[in-house]
């Protein structure tokens, strides 16, 4: 990453050190940009600030803690059509049952 100076009032300082107009300054990681005079804020290359890792990490745990939720409620779905499904066998297995011993007893 290069930057330049476009003749500015103040300024492009890198490093701390004032920069040459119109010639581009490459900067390397950890470096400092600083564009105007001693009041401006300071830039920093490749570096971030523990806000910013913060809010990184909370919006990942967000997004984690959407996905199991997400997940257990598959789970519970899943376990819910299964116990339907058993539940259903168990019904039918009882009403073959109810007509085997209906015929059993017309038999008699």
């Amino acid at each position: 990453v290069a930057v330049m100076d476009h003749g500015s009032q103040h300024g492009t300082f890198v490093n701390h050190r004032r920069i040459d107009p119109w010639q581009p300054e490459l900067l390397q990681k950890g470096g400092s940009v600083r564009f105007g005079g001693a009041g401006a804020p300071v830039y920093r290359l490749g570096c971030v600030s523990s806000y910013q890792v913060s809010k990184r990490i909370e919006e990942q745990t967000k997004k984690l803690d959407a996905q199991e939720r997400r997940r257990d409620r598959e789970r519970e779905v899943e376990e819910g059509l299964e116990e339907a499904s058993q539940a259903q066998i168990a019904v039918k297995a009882a009403r073959r049952e109810e007509k085997r011993s209906r015929r059993a007893r017309e038999r008699e």
